[in-house]
């Protein structure tokens, strides 16, 4: 501390005779100036540009020493502020010491404490270590069982999947013979449709073998229908030959009549649904025709004897889903008077469809 006090002192000395010889430089300076304003006023004409320039250089020494005298008290302040500091900072230099001492002693105490610690875990460690041999041996019997376990597992795995492959091969089979079964069956199906299709397909050709030779024997009956040219004999047996050439048709086709004191009511059930132009229903004297075409093959074609005394104009029918509904109403006119077969009308009558409005009531062409 004493030498640094005696450095600044040193230091603000040699300041104040540099700032001295400015000082004596600045009086020559201006003693030299007044020796020159004394020439010029003598010369004025001639030494106007040299005193000009003399001024100009001596302004700028003045600015010059005043600036290294400005600089001169600004390293002054700035010398004290550091001797300031210095002092401030040997303050705390002796204050860091003291809690340097303080925290060397706190550390010598935590040293102590760590070197207690460190022999303990020494031990510890020791403990630990004799029974990580403990543990080692342990290990080493449980890893010999588990390699026999698994020796035992692997037997037992490549024992299973020999079963499973045994089973594999069954399923295969199995599956073959399944498959093979089911293609059999399959083909009894196949071949059970296609025989019923041909039963089908027979006994349509049946029917309408059976249907042709009503036609033919209706013409027969028309043509032999005078009295003169056949007897009541052949009359009646031809007529039970074409009533009991009619019974197999009817036994195919499901219908239902219904019989009220007014009216008679015939109803057909169709195979597949159809429009009123798909159907016919033609009446011939006591005989009633009906046909179902689609896409002009036939589906559904029936004869039927109706009951005496109806009025065949009257007919009408209607289409009810799948099913066909023909209404005639009884000749009302005709009960309780004596019949004349002579004039019984065998025109075929075409029975039209009833409109939607008129349930049953439709009139038919002649």
């Amino acid at each position: 501390m004493y030498r640094v006090i005696v450095l600044l002192c040193a230091i603000h000395v040699s300041h104040g005779f540099l700032c001295l010889r400015l000082r004596a430089q600045v009086a020559e300076l201006q003693q030299h100036i007044a020796a020159l304003n004394t020439r010029i006023s003598n010369d004025r004409a001639a030494t106007t540009q040299q005193i000009n320039r003399l001024q100009q250089e001596s302004n700028e020494r003045i600015r010059s020493t005043e600036t290294q005298l400005n600089q001169c008290i600004e390293k002054k302040i700035q010398w004290t502020a550091t001797h300031q500091q210095l002092q401030i900072a040997q303050q705390a230099k002796l204050a860091a010491q003291d809690n340097a001492t303080q925290a060397a002693n706190q550390c010598q105490q935590q040293l102590s404490a760590l070197q207690q610690q460190i022999t303990a875990m020494k031990e510890h460690n020791q403990e630990l270590k004799k029974q990580i041999e403990r543990d080692q041996q342990k290990f080493k019997l449980e890893q010999e069982s588990v390699a026999q376990c698994q020796q035992q597992l692997q037997q037992q795995i490549a024992w299973q999947q020999q079963q499973e492959q045994q089973l594999q091969q069954k399923c295969a089979l199995e599956q073959e013979i399944i498959k093979l079964q089911e293609r059999a069956q399959y083909q009894q199906q196949l071949n059970q449709q296609l025989d019923l299709q041909k039963k089908q397909e027979n006994t349509m050709k049946e029917q309408e073998q059976q249907l042709q030779k009503l036609r033919n024997s209706l013409l027969e009956l028309e043509k032999l229908s005078s009295p003169s040219k056949m007897s009541p004999s052949e009359a009646f047996d031809r007529l039970g030959s074409f009533l009991s050439q009619l019974a197999p048709l009817q036994c195919n086709i499901e219908a239902s009549e219904i019989v009220s004191p007014d009216s008679y009511k015939l109803t057909y059930d169709l195979p597949i649904n159809l429009e009123g132009d798909d159907i016919e229903v033609k009446i011939k004297n006591r005989v009633i025709y009906v046909r179902g075409s689609k896409g002009g093959t036939v589906v559904f074609e029936h004869v039927e004897l109706l009951p005496a005394a109806l009025d065949a104009k009257s007919a009408d029918w209607q289409l009810q889903g799948d099913k066909i509904e023909i209404f005639i109403p009884f000749n009302k006119t005709q009960t309780g008077t004596k019949r004349d077969p002579c004039k019984a009308d065998n025109s075929t009558i075409t029975v039209q469809e009833s409109s939607p409005m008129f349930t049953f009531r439709n009139k038919i062409s002649v």
